[in-house]
Formats: C-alpha cells, structure tokens, sequence
C-alpha cells in the first residue's frame, strides 16, 4: 500500500509541471480512450486538444512513462500502461488544472486594478488625496510587515553570511535604519582596497554608504549565531568575560577595510559616486550575532561593544526589533474611530 502511494506521489510530481496536458490525458485514459495504441495526432483528436499541442502531449507521455503510467508501443504510438493510476491520478491533476487556471485569472485581475489605480494617480491626488494617502501608508505597512516575517523565518534557520547577504541586498531599507540621517547605497562588495597584478590582497567590504554632506559608512555583515563573548571567564570568579575571536577578528577587519578606503582614495575618488566625500570620519558598523541572555556575558557585550567609539555593533535581534518599533508607529493606534479597509 505504501508502495502504491510513493508510485503514485512520483508519478503525480513528474506530471504536475505538464498538468494542463496530463490532467487530460489521465482522464481519458480513465476513460477507456487510450487503451489501443495511438499516434499523436490521434491522441489529440481523443483527448480534445488541437493538433498544434502534440509536442506538449508527447513530453507528458515521456515524463508519465518513466513512473509506468504510459507505454511507447511503437516508434510513434503510444497506449495506457496501468489503467488504476491513470485512474487515479486524474482527478489530482485535474484539481491542480483548475486551482492553476483560478490562480491566473486572480493574478491578471489584481494586476488589472494596479494598472487602473497607477493610470489614475493624478485624479485620485485631486480628488481624494485623504484616501490615496491612506492607501500608500497600508501599502507600505503590510510590505514591512512582510519583511519583518521574512526576517523572523530567515533568524530560525541556520543560514550563511551570503543568504543574510542577499536579503539584505533585497531590502536595503533595513540597514538605512542603522543611520539617523538620510543615506544611500554606494555599492555592495565593495574593493576598500584594490588587488594586486596576480589578484591578491583586496580587501573586500560589504556594503558602503554615503550620507547627504560628505561622511561615509561601511557595513559588515555577519551570521546570527556568530558568537560575541566567551561562555568562560577571562579570570576564574572575576565576572568578566572576554570577547569571542569572531567578534574582536570582525571589529579589526572592518577597522582595516576604512584604513584601505582612506589609503586607496586617490583611486575611489574618481568614483563619481563618491564626489564630495571625504574618508576621514568613515562610520563602521557591524551587525553580528544576538545579544547575550546571561547578565554577567550580557554586561561583558555592553562593556566590549560601548568602548570602541570607531564600530557600532548591532545585533541581528536589536535590528529585527528597530522594524518591529516601525511597524508599531505605522499600525492606527485609534481607537475612537473603526480602521477603514482600504482594498484593490
């Protein structure tokens, strides 16, 4: 019976990406239609597809094959090979068919509407500017909120600093928060210190930012689990607890990365990015790790992370909360007047 069902669930998962097909084919084999050996063409005609679909029935008749559903009889027919699962898997595939078919006409009508409300913007903004208003602020509330659970589901796992990377990449929102000021991107991966003839010694950052007068920034990017203090005591009873060599290796590589920015300027500032700005004061942050729960590790974090004035370094949770505060500023807080729905 288990067998049945694994023989099944592949079958269904090899003629699902072909479901508009197979889900025909399925149901005319449940049919009794393609139980003689048939062309293509044939098969067309049986089933109720046009002669143009041929090439898109003949590779759900290969991927079917492979788990025994159908059966190449000849160079060019084909004929049902096990009538029960075709059976079966019929009315599974004509299911995911129709879910399909629902899904893409939903898809195509929302776009419809932000096409209409895009196409309108001028008149909404005479008209009802209130209710526009509004609507951007929904808009932008339920993106944050999405973000902020991608964020969560992203801090359960155990991901690598280049999947942190690239969601960071995708929302760079979230690290323009670190800064009081407005700041923008400048460049991701950035060469603080440019290589040699063989393609050695560059010296790599993750992100570089600029503000609006001439200050720059650079951010470095680590994992959640990367660990901040030791777990043992610097001296045995004393309470004090040493830095983590990822956390104290982190602040020097980042302390290194402005010295090459400012060692190399003569060659970043011709970036035209980069016109009107000055190395001297270059902003590091770090973002690593989450804090500590034991008060003594705690203490020795804060003590660590408050002394070195040249690196800020922020926590993945500390970060997550900064958008969490957001989100609780832009969610109505009235409870005088009913919240309006505002829908597409």
């Amino acid at each position: 019976m288990i067998l049945m069902k694994n023989e099944m669930l592949n079958a269904f998962d090899a003629l699902v990406p072909h479901c508009e097909v197979s889900a025909a084919l399925c149901d005319a084999a449940s049919k009794g239609f393609l139980d003689i050996p048939l062309d293509l063409h044939s098969i067309c005609t049986r089933i109720g597809l046009p002669q143009a679909r041929a090439a898109d029935i003949e590779r759900s008749l290969i991927a079917g094959q492979a788990y025994g559903v159908f059966k190449q009889s000849t160079p060019l027919t084909w004929v049902i090979n096990d009538y029960n699962l075709a059976s079966s898997l019929a009315p599974l595939l004509l299911g995911v068919r129709l879910y399909l078919s629902r899904a893409k006409h939903i898809y195509a009508a929302r776009q419809q509407v932000i096409v209409q409300v895009h196409d309108k913007l001028p008149i909404l903004a005479a008209e009802q500017p209130r209710e526009l208003m509004e609507l951007h602020a929904e808009i932008e509330r339920v993106s944050l909120e999405q973000m902020i659970d991608k964020y969560r589901e992203m801090l359960s796992k155990n991901l690598s600093e280049n999947a942190w990377q690239k969601f960071f990449d995708q929302n760079i929102f979230i690290l323009t928060m670190l800064f009081c000021g407005p700041v923008h991107l400048v460049c991701s991966q950035f060469h603080a210190q440019p290589s040699g003839i063989t393609g050695k010694g560059a010296q790599i950052g993750d992100y570089l930012f600029r503000g609006m007068g001439q200050a720059l920034a650079i951010i470095e990017i680590k994992k959640p689990d990367t660990p901040l203090i030791q777990k043992r005591e610097y001296r045995s009873g004393g309470g004090v607890h040493a830095p983590d060599s990822e956390l104290s290796g982190a602040v020097s590589q980042i302390l290194y990365q402005r010295h090459s920015l400012q060692s190399a300027w003569s060659i970043h500032r011709e970036n035209g990015e980069l016109s009107n700005t000055r190395p001297d004061n270059t902003r590091c942050v770090i973002i690593a790790g989450t804090l500590p729960i034991e008060t003594k590790i705690l203490r020795s974090f804060e003590t660590f992370r408050c002394a070195h004035t040249n690196v800020e370094i922020i926590t993945f949770d500390e970060l997550l909360h900064k958008l969490e505060l957001l989100l609780n500023i832009l969610s109505p807080t009235d409870i005088l007047e009913p919240k309006r729905k505002i829908k597409l």
